[in-house]
C-alpha cells in the first residue's frame, strides 16, 4: 500500500491520538492530604502498530501540584507526524484533597501560532489567555486536573460523575460525562513483567458527541489507568494507550 493510500487515513488517527491523551488520568486523587509524586510511560497503539509514547509525571505534596504530560509520536506514527505535544497543569489542593487549577498549558509543536497558555482567574471568573477570555463556573477543570476530581468521586462511590472541563486545543469549556461500570481483572504489561490487576471500567462521553472512551482504573493504584481505548463513534477508529511502566518519585 502505497504512502498516498493510507495517509488521510493516518492524518485521521493521529487527530484522534491527540485528542486522545487530553483524556488519560494517571495520578493519586483520593480525598486525602498526603503527598504523592510518580511517572508512569503509556505505548499508544492502532491497529497493532505502535505510534506514539506518552510519558506522565505528577508532583505533588499537602498544597499544591504539578502535572506534566507529553506524547511524543513513535514507530508508525513517526512516518506521518512529527507533532508534539506537551500539557501542564499547576494549581492548589484544598483541605478535602481536591485540584484547583491556577495555570494550564496546552501546547502542539505542530501548531506554534495557536494560544498554548492558559490562566484560571478564580476571582474573575475567567480564563484568560492571548488577550481573550471565557466565563469559568466554580468546580471546573482543565484537561489533566479533571481526573482527580472523577478519582475522589469513584472513591467516594458515586456511578456517574458529570464535570465541565477547558480543551486546551479547542479553547472551550464542554461537560464531560463518566459512567462507572463493574469490576474485572486485566493482564498488564508493567516494569517489565506481566500482572494482573483489579481494575474499574469508566465510560466517558462528551457534550461534543464524537468519540466515546473508555478507561480501565486501578483502585490499588490509586485509579491509575491500566489501559485507554478512544473510539470514534462515526469512523469507529480506536486508539488504545497501554501503561507499561510506572514508579514512584523521591519527594524533594
Amino acid at each position: 500500500m502505497s504512502l498516498a493510500g493510507i495517509n488521510p487515513r493516518w492524518r485521521a488517527l493521529l487527530s484522534v491520538m491527540s485528542l486522545l491523551v487530553l483524556l488519560l488520568a494517571g495520578f493519586s486523587a483520593r480525598a486525602d492530604t498526603g503527598s504523592g509524586s510518580w511517572s508512569a510511560i503509556y505505548s499508544v497503539h492502532y491497529g497493532g502498530s505502535l505510534i506514539g509514547e506518552l510519558s506522565r509525571e505528577v508532583q505533588r505534596d499537602q498544597e499544591q501540584y504539578r502535572f506534566i504530560s507529553r506524547l511524543t509520536p513513535k514507530g508508525m506514527g513517526l512516518v506521518f507526524s512529527s507533532d508534539r505535544i506537551e500539557q501542564i497543569s499547576t494549581g492548589k489542593i484544598d483541605q478535602e484533597g481536591r485540584w484547583r487549577p491556577s495555570h494550564y498549558r496546552y501546547l502542539n509543536s505542530g501548531k506554534p501560532d495557536k494560544p498554548s497558555e492558559f490562566r484560571f482567574d478564580w476571582d474573575a471568573m475567567e480564563i484568560a489567555f492571548s488577550g481573550e477570555s471565557i466565563p469559568v463556573a466554580a468546580g471546573a477543570h482543565d484537561e489533566l486536573s479533571q481526573l482527580s476530581e472523577l478519582a475522589r468521586r469513584v472513591t467516594e462511590g458515586a456511578r456517574e460523575v458529570t464535570l465541565p472541563v477547558f480543551n486546551g486545543s479547542k479553547r472551550w469549556i464542554y461537560e464531560y460525562r463518566y459512567e462507572v461500570g463493574e469490576p474485572t481483572t486485566l493482564e498488564v504489561p508493567l516494569n517489565s513483567g506481566v500482572v494482573k490487576e483489579q481494575a474499574l471500567m469508566v465510560t466517558l462521553t462528551t457534550s461534543r458527541g464524537k468519540y466515546v472512551t473508555r478507561f480501565w482504573l486501578a483502585p490499588e493504584r490509586n485509579y491509575l489507568p491500566l489501559r485507554i481505548e478512544r473510539t470514534q463513534i462515526k469512523k469507529q477508529q480506536t486508539v488504545i494507550m497501554q501503561l507499561t511502566a510506572s514508579h514512584p518519585l523521591a519527594s524533594d
